[in-house]
């Protein structure tokens, strides 16, 4: 991707102890509540290669115990396990910004799929959408709005068609750097609860050659 936007959001306590998720899969502004202004509309060149990657896609879930929180600035790939079919995660590359300490801008923007894929072809797809000056530390959860996020049909792995979603990204510092639940329904087409869906982020390099194959969807 080579354009990625900013988002806002504010502390919470942490949410209960997400499930773990795995999955074992054959490759083939609106206004925050809290008063914070999400700008969906930028785009910024990130200078991101734009070549894809293919593999098998699964949770890696390790026998010496969880791995410790790498640093939070950064690109992270976020992937969210619906009810909508939980084998099929969406999929965003996200830029993590300090700007000072303990705050943050993420710029969140999808990633493409093909239909039936977790792997391919993963290039940026659709407007970025950032969230300003998010508070982050190592030691303590958040809560992200998104307000009404079109995810393009091309990021859709389960049904390639629009969809908008209205969620909340509620986080615990307990993943790569983050883990936790997502609430909230799809609004469109079709009506949908999202509750029980949950999601995981990876850290990665700037390239989006080098995203996992193996990623976490949940706690």
């Amino acid at each position: 991707m080579k354009y990625l936007p900013r988002l806002l959001a504010l502390p919470i306590a942490l949410i209960a102890a997400c499930q773990n998720n795995t999955i074992e899969l054959d490759f083939d502004t609106e206004s925050n509540p809290s008063g914070a202004t999400v700008d969906g509309t930028g785009q910024a060149d990130t200078g991101l290669d734009d070549s894809a990657d293919t593999g098998v896609a699964s949770v890696d879930v390790s026998d010496d115990g969880p791995r410790p929180m790498p640093g939070i600035a950064g690109y992270w790939l976020l992937a969210t396990s619906t009810q909508l079919d939980p084998s099929l995660p969406f999929q965003f590359l996200v830029l993590a910004e300090e700007i000072e300490p303990g705050l943050f801008n993420l710029t969140m923007t999808s990633l493409s799929l093909e239909p039936g894929s977790t792997t391919s072809p993963r290039q940026l797809v659709g407007e970025p959408k950032i969230f300003f000056g998010v508070p982050l530390t190592p030691d303590t959860g958040f809560e992200i709005f998104t307000g009404p996020l079109l995810i393009p049909g091309a990021a859709n792995p389960i049904s390639g068609t629009d969809v908008t979603v209205d969620i909340l990204l509620s986080g615990m510092p307990t993943g790569q750097p983050y883990c936790g639940a997502v609430s909230g329904s799809v609004t469109a087409p079709t009506p949908a609860d999202l509750g029980g869906s949950t999601f995981g982020t990876e850290k990665v390099t700037d390239n989006l050659a080098a995203l996992p194959t193996t990623f976490a969807t949940g706690c």
